[in-house]
C-alpha cells in the first residue's frame, strides 16, 4: 500500500511538473511568434503607408519623410524600438508566468513531498535554491500551522520551518524581515515559548540586525504566555541602562505600549533616565501615553530632565510638549493651547515652529478655525515662521 501512494504521489508530481513546463514552452512559443511577426511586418508593409502613421502616433511627424536617407533611417531605428519594446513586454509577461507556475509547483507538490523533494526536484528543473526558496517553504509551514489545530500537527509544521531556517544559516543566507517576523509572530500568537528562544538564536546568528526586533517580539511572547516575572527581567535591562537605550531595550518599550502594560511602564518611569532615549518616535510615544494616562508629574519631571540636559536647546521639549498637551483626554481645543502655553511658561521654554505649526494644524483638523488663528498671531509676534502651508479647503 505504501508503495502504490508513492508511486501515485511521485505520479502526480510528474504532471505537476509536465504542466508547468507544457506553460513556460507555450509561453516561449508566443514570444517568438510575436517577435517574428514584427519582423516580418517591418519587411513586408510599405514604408510609405506606416511611416505618416508611425511618426504622428509617436510625436515624430516633425521628421521630413522627404530625406530618404534620415527618413528611412529614422523609422527604420524606431521600428527596432518598438520591437524591442514589445519582446521586453513578452520577455517579462513570461517572467511572471514563470513565477506563478513555479510557485504553483511548490504549493501542490508539498503537500505530498517533504523539503528535501523539493529541492531535489529543483535541481533537475536547474533552479538555484536561495532565500526566496527558503522563504517560501517557511511561509507554507507557517500557513498549515496556523490553520491547524491539533498540536502535534501544528508542532510538525513549526519544526519544519525551524529546519529551514537552519538551513539559511549554514547556507549563508541573511534571514530577512519579511521572512522571520510572520513566523515570529505565529510563535508568539501559539504561545510556544522553546520553539521561540530556538528560532530566536537561529535568526540572531543568521541577521544580527534583527535582534531589536526580536527583542520586541519576545516582550510579546512573556506578555502573551503571563509570565511576570520574565517580563519585570527585560524591563530591568532598561533601568540598568548606564548609556543610551539600546534599540533591543527601545523594542521592549514598545511592545509594552502596544500591550497598555501601566503597571510595568509605570515603574519603568521611576527609574528610567529619559535623556537616554534617543529615538524621536519612542519619545513622542512615551509622552503622548503620560498625556492619555494622567500622569503630569512624571511629564513634569521628564521635561525638566530633557531641558536640564539642553537637548536641541529646548526644540525637542516644545514638541513633546505638543504630544503631551494633546493627548490629555477629555481636553477642549481651547484647553489643549493653554496647557500648551502653561509647560512652556513653567520650564521656561520658547515654543519652537515645529511645535506652533502642528498646534496650529491639530487645531484646523479639529475645525477650531479661530483658536488656530489666534496661535497664528502668537507664533507671528515671537517671529516663528509657519513650517507648512495649510490647507483651508478641509475646513470650510
Amino acid at each position: 500500500m505504501q508503495r502504490m501512494a508513492s508511486s501515485k504521489g511521485k505520479k502526480g508530481l510528474h504532471e505537476i511538473f509536465r504542466h508547468v513546463m507544457r506553460n513556460h514552452q507555450n509561453t516561449l512559443e508566443k514570444t517568438e511568434n510575436a517577435t517574428m511577426s514584427i519582423g516580418a511586418s517591418s519587411k513586408t508593409v510599405s514604408s510609405s503607408s506606416v511611416m505618416p502613421q508611425i511618426l504622428s502616433s509617436h510625436k515624430f511627424s516633425n521628421v521630413d519623410s522627404s530625406n530618404t536617407g534620415q527618413g528611412k533611417l529614422s523609422c527604420s531605428n524606431h521600428l527596432l524600438t518598438i520591437r524591442e519594446s514589445h519582446c521586453k513586454v513578452q520577455t517579462d509577461d513570461y517572467k511572471k508566468k514563470e513565477s506563478y507556475a513555479m510557485k504553483k509547483l511548490l504549493r501542490r507538490s508539498d503537500q505530498k513531498f517533504c523539503g528535501e523533494t523539493m529541492f531535489g526536484w529543483w535541481a533537475i528543473m536547474g533552479k538555484e535554491v536561495g532565500v526566496h526558496e527558503y522563504s517560501t517553504l517557511i511561509q507554507i509551514c507557517r500557513q498549515r500551522a496556523r490553520r491547524r489545530n491539533d498540536v502535534e500537527s501544528v508542532l510538525g509544521h513549526i519544526g519544519k520551518a525551524i529546519e529551514y531556517l537552519k538551513e539559511m544559516r549554514k547556507c549563508g543566507f541573511t534571514i530577512e524581515k519579511r521572512t522571520y517576523e510572520p513566523f515570529l509572530k505565529l510563535l508568539v500568537d501559539k504561545g510556544m515559548v522553546e520553539k521561540f528562544q530556538i528560532s530566536k538564536d537561529v535568526i540572531r546568528d543568521a541577521n544580527p540586525d534583527a535582534l531589536g526586533k526580536i527583542g520586541y517580539y519576545e516582550m510579546l511572547l512573556w506578555i502573551q504566555v503571563g509570565d511576570d516575572e520574565k517580563v519585570h527581567e527585560l524591563c530591568s535591562t532598561i533601568g540598568d541602562s548606564e548609556t543610551s537605550l539600546s534599540i533591543l531595550q527601545e523594542n521592549y518599550l514598545v511592545a509594552l505600549f502596544e500591550k497598555d502594560r501601566s503597571e510595568n511602564l509605570q515603574r519603568l518611569f521611576e527609574i528610567m533616565d529619559i535623556t537616554k532615549v534617543s529615538s524621536p518616535h519612542l519619545l513622542t510615544k512615551i509622552f503622548g501615553y503620560l498625556g492619555r494616562s494622567l500622569l503630569e508629574s512624571i511629564a513634569i519631571k521628564f521635561f525638566r530632565e530633557l531641558r536640564k540636559c539642553g537637548k536641541d536647546g529646548g526644540k525637542t521639549v516644545s514638541n513633546l510638549m505638543f504630544s503631551y498637551a494633546t493627548c490629555i483626554p477629555n481636553l477642549t481645543a481651547d484647553d489643549a493651547v493653554l496647557k500648551h502655553e502653561k509647560l512652556h511658561k513653567e520650564l521656561d521654554i520658547k515654543p519652537s515652529s515645529t511645535s506652533y505649526t502642528k498646534l496650529i494644524t491639530y487645531l484646523y483638523e479639529s475645525n477650531e478655525v479661530a483658536t488656530a488663528l489666534g496661535v497664528a498671531d502668537k507664533m507671528r509676534e515671537a517671529g516663528q515662521p509657519l513650517l507648512h502651508t495649510i490647507d483651508l479647503t478641509k475646513i470650510f
